[in-house]
């Protein structure tokens, strides 16, 4: 959802780097995730 809102926003934008932006968006997600279930497990 970021990367394609961020390809709308700025077509200027080269795909190397919305590859990277993509990378990380998935790092982060993946992170998020880990971290709620972790949060939500110890409860």
């Amino acid at each position: 959802m970021t990367v394609t809102m961020t390809h709308k926003y700025h077509p200027s934008i080269s795909s190397s780097v919305l590859s990277i932006v993509d990378r990380l968006d998935y790092l982060l997600n993946i992170l998020w995730w880990k971290r709620s279930y972790l949060f939500y497990r110890e409860k």
